[in-house]
């Protein structure tokens, strides 16, 4: 058994390409990696060594608390924050995500921005564990995703022509789980319904009065049959809105004419990768307490201004390199590692643990995870009685395959000149392993 560093994935659409861009460089380091969805701590144990590494998506204390067995065997724990670039406060972020316990036994703490760490630093006290990185999902959109999607883009547009994209992230409205959350907001909750019956009559009006395409995007937490039911109850009647959850975000956001938005991370992934970004904001209306990012674009409190804006065509790439210029002074999404995020982050993770640096092939275990099988059976029964919650829970991260993980590996290193590929084996359909190869 070897000693590994488990890359935990918890949203395949958003985070698993950069994640793989992380376990490429880890692996260049001599790191054997695991990488996946996994909540079973005896797989875990089945996998790696004492002293082995789990680098998860946020620090919260029943996520600590959740690894603690292995914990008291010698494994480290650190955190890639995944929710701090867009918080409602930086406050309660802070509050929700972290801890003083958790600060005692998190190993190493990646912020996305200057500014969270400043946030954490004056709640929690200065820490040697506290790391501003910036996020391998930035260098991912600047690299266009590495060109995983170009194909599925060019047929998107060749479908919808130039249609417009309105990304959905009203999880206090439409997300049962966050309803029954105990941190449930009631204010986030009715700019969450204002907001969201906002945008469906934004697209009823494109659509009947422009004659456009309009794509309603749920957030991959969402369950898609509840939002097609919450649009149709808001109003929305003209075929020419869809509401499409399938592929990634990026080859959406790609091929759109336009991104309309409110405090949402598309926004930016749209802003780096050329797309036109408009805020809309009706009756003034920003869905957090901090809304820099809303100002990061030009924004639209009617219809009117929206149409007006994207029709002003001459002002796109002077849009873009304005929006580029603010992203650099704004705080919240660092670009000191521009371009090699994950370089930086690998460098941070092997120099400030203890890895065994090894150059031969890693042989995991293959696993049958009969406990997502179990679940995968309970939540197709569930979803015939109509309750499709664990249903949404499981695709967050569903089943894999190896060729499709090994495309990805090939499309970033292709990227990157990388002319050594990392070995590639499944574990089992959402978990895989990434080592080097013996030379």
């Amino acid at each position: 058994m070897s000693q590994i560093c488990f890359i935990n994935v918890e949203i395949k659409k958003r985070e698993f390409v950069s994640r793989i861009d992380l376990a490429i460089e880890l692996v260049k380091r001599g790191v054997n990696v695991v990488i996946g969805e996994c909540d079973d701590l005896k797989i875990l144990q089945k996998l790696g060594s004492k002293n082995s590494y789990i680098l998860g998506k946020c620090a919260q204390p029943e996520t600590l608390s959740k690894f603690n067995s292995l914990l008291k065997k010698g494994w480290k724990f650190g955190a890639l924050d995944e929710e701090g670039l867009l918080p409602d406060s930086l406050r309660s972020f802070a509050d929700q995500r972290f801890s003083l316990e958790v600060a005692k036994t998190c190993k190493d703490f990646f912020f996305f921005g200057q500014k969270q760490k400043k946030a954490f630093d004056k709640i929690f006290g200065p820490l040697n564990s506290f790391i501003t990185s910036g996020n391998p999902r930035t260098d991912m959109w600047q690299a266009n995703c590495f060109g995983l999607f170009d194909q599925t883009t060019k047929e998107i547009k060749k479908k919808y022509s130039d249609f417009i994209l309105l990304p959905l992230n009203f999880g206090y409205y439409t997300e049962e789980a966050i309803r029954n959350d105990k941190a449930y907001s009631k204010i986030l909750a009715q700019k969450s319904e204002f907001l969201f019956d906002s945008f469906c009559k934004l697209a009823e009006k494109f659509a009947r009065k422009q004659k456009y395409n309009v794509i309603m995007r749920p957030h991959p937490t969402d369950d898609p049959k509840v939002i097609k039911g919450l649009i149709k109850k808001h109003g929305v009647k003209s075929d020419l809105v869809h509401c499409i959850n399938s592929y990634d975000v990026f080859p959406w956001i790609s091929a759109a004419r336009v991104l309309l938005h409110n405090c949402c991370t598309t926004s930016l992934e749209a802003g780096f990768c050329g797309t036109q970004v408009i805020t809309y904001a009706p009756s003034n209306t920003s869905l957090l307490k901090e809304d820099d990012v809303n100002k990061l674009f030009p924004i639209a409190k009617t219809y009117d201004e929206a149409l007006t804006l994207i029709s002003q065509s001459e002002n796109f790439d002077k849009n873009i390199s304005c929006f580029k210029s603010k992203v650099e002074n704004w705080g919240y999404l660092s670009q000191e590692y521009s371009g090699y995020t994950s370089s930086f982050i690998a460098d941070m993770i092997t120099q400030r643990n203890f890895f065994d640096v090894t150059h031969n092939n890693y042989k995991p275990l293959k696993i049958i995870d009969t406990s997502r099988l179990k679940n995968e059976i309970i939540a197709t029964l569930n979803s015939l009685l109509g309750n499709n919650h664990r249903k949404v829970i499981l695709n967050k991260f569903p089943r894999t395959s190896l060729d499709e993980v090994k495309n990805i590996v090939d499309h970033i290193c292709k990227y990157r000149e990388y002319k050594e590929r990392p070995l590639v084996e499944t574990i089992n359909s959402h978990l895989f392993s990434l080592c080097s190869k013996v030379q």
